[in-house]
This record gives structure tokens, C-alpha cells and sequence, in this order.
């Protein structure tokens, strides 16, 4: 995560929400119209701040592993993740329900854990034997939980499920998981 993409999001963000907040105040006021519109601007600046803000702090926790992802450490134990080559701050957005936690890529699965407080919610392993093909969609930047990301990875599987992961350079994240895929998959014809 660079401060560079958080203020590159942060901006489409307040392009996104500044100007229909700006409009639908306009409307509903118009004999302070322009004064709406500047407002509805300062509105959607402020939402961007807070999200852009929450997002942030959210990374931090993750990469300290404090308060909710304090589980990470011993759930990826558990599940017996060795050499983590790429980990990120995700949303699994499969099945339409959102949950936040941390995305994982080992020298043998990709597993998503959900935050400790995410209830009913058991980790997501995916041996890498079993991925037929990691792709990026496009996503609604409109969506609740994208974000304001403009991509999301999909994983599919070999028995047909696709999860779509909403993360931070979904490019490099598909080039790797595809990348090592195709590693696993020749290390099982050699051993053959």
C-alpha cells in the first residue's frame, strides 16, 4: 500500500460522492443553488476524508495484527501456510456478503481469514492445485464494498465457484497467483 494510491483513491472518492451530493442539494434547494453545490462538494470531501481515513487505519491494523486480524497469525498456523510469498488487506465479496480480513498466498494455497469478529465465518482455503485461473473484473465503483476500486480479482476454481476478492493491486495479485499456479501444477507432472 503507498500513500500515493490512498490519495489516488481518496480523489476519485470525492469525485464520486462531492458532485451528486452537490446536485441533489441544488435541486432540492435552488434559490441557494450554488451555495448547495459548494456544500454538497464539502460533503462528499468530508465522507472521502472519513473513508479514506478508516481505510488506512484498517491497513495499519493488519500489518500489525492488532485488535481484529489479531487471529491471522494463528489461523494461518493452523492451516499450515507455509512461505507466504504476497499477503494484503482483502474483501471477500463472494455470494454477495461482504467480510473483511487478510488474503493470503502460500507455496501451496491461497486462503482469505476473515477477522475474528467476522462470525460464522470459517477461513477460505483454496489449494493452488485446485485454481483453474485468477482474472480481474470490472466492478461498479458505485458497489458498497469496493471501495472505490475500480477492479476485483475473481479466482475460480477447478469445480466451477468463483470468489471475487476486492484488494489492492488486483493486477499483481492475479499475475502471481497465476504465476504460481502454473509452478505447483509442474512440480505435480515432475513428481509424476
Amino acid at each position: 500500500m503507498s500513500i500515493r494510491k490512498i490519495i489516488k483513491e481518496f480523489l476519485i472518492a470525492n469525485l464520486i460522492m462531492g458532485p451528486p451530493i452537490g446536485i441533489v442539494l441544488a435541486i432540492k434547494h435552488p434559490a441557494r443553488a450554488n451555495n448547495a453545490f459548494v456544500q454538497g462538494i464539502a460533503v462528499g470531501f468530508c465522507l472521502s476524508l472519513f473513508g479514506s481515513l478508516w481505510v488506512l487505519i484498517r491497513f495499519l491494523l493488519f500489518q500489525k495484527r492488532w485488535l481484529h486480524f489479531s487471529n491471522m497469525s494463528r489461523d494461518l498456523r493452523h492451516l499450515k501456510v507455509e512461505n507466504i510469498t504476497r499477503e494484503s488487506l482483502a474483501v471477500d465479496a463472494s455470494f454477495r456478503h461482504f467480510v473483511v480480513g487478510g488474503l493470503f498466498l502460500g507455496t501451496d494455497s491461497l486462503v482469505f481469514i476473515p477477522h475474528r469478529f467476522a462470525f460464522g465465518r470459517a477461513p477460505l482455503s483454496i489449494p493452488l492445485s485446485n485454481i483453474a485461473s485468477a482474472e480481474i473484473e470490472d466492478v461498479n465503483i458505485l458497489k458498497f464494498a469496493s471501495g472505490g476500486l475500480r477492479k476485483r480479482l475473481a479466482v475460480s476454481t477447478r469445480e466451477g465457484s468463483t470468489h471475487e476478492l476486492t484488494v489492492w493491486d488486483p493486477e499483481g495479485w492475479r499475475d502471481q497467483i497465476n504465476s504460481s499456479v502454473k509452478g505447483s501444477r509442474s512440480q505435480i507432472i515432475n513428481k509424476q
